[in-house]
Protein backbone atom coordinates (compact mmCIF):
# COMPACT_ATOMS: atom_id res chain seq x y z
CA UNK A 1 0.00 0.00 0.00
CA UNK A 2 2.73 2.50 0.97
CA UNK A 3 5.66 0.56 -0.47
CA UNK A 4 7.84 2.34 -3.02
CA UNK A 5 8.43 0.86 -6.45
CA UNK A 6 11.28 -1.62 -6.75
CA UNK A 7 14.71 -0.14 -7.44
CA UNK A 8 17.54 -1.75 -9.42
CA UNK A 9 19.89 -2.30 -6.45
CA UNK A 10 17.56 -2.62 -3.48
CA UNK A 11 18.03 -5.24 -0.77
CA UNK A 12 14.37 -6.23 -0.57
CA UNK A 13 13.46 -9.38 -2.50
CA UNK A 14 9.81 -8.92 -3.44
CA UNK A 15 9.56 -12.46 -4.76
CA UNK A 16 9.86 -13.83 -1.20
CA UNK A 17 6.93 -12.66 0.98
CA UNK A 18 7.19 -13.23 4.73
CA UNK A 19 4.04 -13.14 6.87
CA UNK A 20 4.46 -11.87 10.44
CA UNK A 21 2.27 -10.61 13.30
CA UNK A 22 2.42 -7.18 14.97
CA UNK A 23 0.17 -6.57 17.98
CA UNK A 24 -2.01 -9.53 17.07
CA UNK A 25 -2.65 -8.44 13.45
CA UNK A 26 -1.15 -10.18 10.42
CA UNK A 27 1.18 -8.23 8.11
CA UNK A 28 3.40 -9.11 5.20
CA UNK A 29 6.99 -8.12 4.61
CA UNK A 30 9.58 -9.35 2.15
CA UNK A 31 13.01 -10.90 2.47
CA UNK A 32 15.37 -8.03 3.30
CA UNK A 33 12.73 -5.92 5.10
CA UNK A 34 13.37 -4.77 8.65
CA UNK A 35 10.47 -4.75 11.10
CA UNK A 36 10.23 -0.96 10.79
CA UNK A 37 10.33 -0.90 6.98
CA UNK A 38 7.70 -3.65 6.68
CA UNK A 39 5.35 -1.85 9.07
CA UNK A 40 5.91 1.52 7.36
CA UNK A 41 5.19 -0.06 3.96
CA UNK A 42 2.02 -1.60 5.41
CA UNK A 43 0.78 1.82 6.51
CA UNK A 44 1.04 1.36 10.28
CA UNK A 45 0.61 4.95 11.55
CA UNK A 46 2.46 4.57 14.87
CA UNK A 47 4.25 1.83 16.75
CA UNK A 48 3.47 2.48 20.39
CA UNK A 49 2.68 5.09 23.02
CA UNK A 50 4.69 6.82 25.72
CA UNK A 51 4.23 5.74 29.32
CA UNK A 52 3.53 9.07 30.98
CA UNK A 53 1.42 11.03 28.50
CA UNK A 54 0.37 8.18 26.20
CA UNK A 55 1.58 10.11 23.13
CA UNK A 56 2.04 8.26 19.85
CA UNK A 57 5.53 7.05 18.95
CA UNK A 58 6.43 6.98 15.25
CA UNK A 59 9.39 5.77 13.22
CA UNK A 60 12.04 8.51 13.28
CA UNK A 61 14.79 6.93 11.22
CA UNK A 62 16.00 3.74 9.57
CA UNK A 63 19.63 4.53 10.44
CA UNK A 64 20.28 2.16 13.37
CA UNK A 65 19.59 4.64 16.17
CA UNK A 66 15.82 4.93 16.51
CA UNK A 67 14.72 4.52 20.14
CA UNK A 68 11.03 4.47 19.15
CA UNK A 69 11.31 1.15 17.36
CA UNK A 70 12.05 -1.24 20.21
CA UNK A 71 9.90 -4.36 20.04
CA UNK A 72 9.33 -7.56 21.91
CA UNK A 73 9.94 -10.22 19.29
CA UNK A 74 8.98 -13.81 20.06
CA UNK A 75 9.31 -13.11 23.78
CA UNK A 76 12.67 -11.30 23.58
CA UNK A 77 12.37 -7.67 24.79
CA UNK A 78 14.08 -4.55 23.40
CA UNK A 79 14.72 -5.82 19.87
CA UNK A 80 15.68 -2.96 17.54
CA UNK A 81 13.16 -2.80 14.72
CA UNK A 82 15.25 -0.61 12.43
CA UNK A 83 17.97 -3.28 12.04
CA UNK A 84 16.17 -6.59 12.74
CA UNK A 85 15.04 -8.41 9.61
CA UNK A 86 11.52 -9.80 9.38
CA UNK A 87 11.30 -13.58 9.51
CA UNK A 88 8.41 -15.84 8.63
CA UNK A 89 5.99 -16.25 11.53
CA UNK A 90 7.65 -13.57 13.66
CA UNK A 91 5.47 -12.22 16.48
CA UNK A 92 6.23 -8.63 17.48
Amino acid sequence: MYRLEAGPDEWIDRSAPLPFVFEGKPYQGYRGDTISSALAASGVPYLGRSFKYHRRRHILSFANHDCNTLFQVDGVPNVRGDVTLVSEGMRA
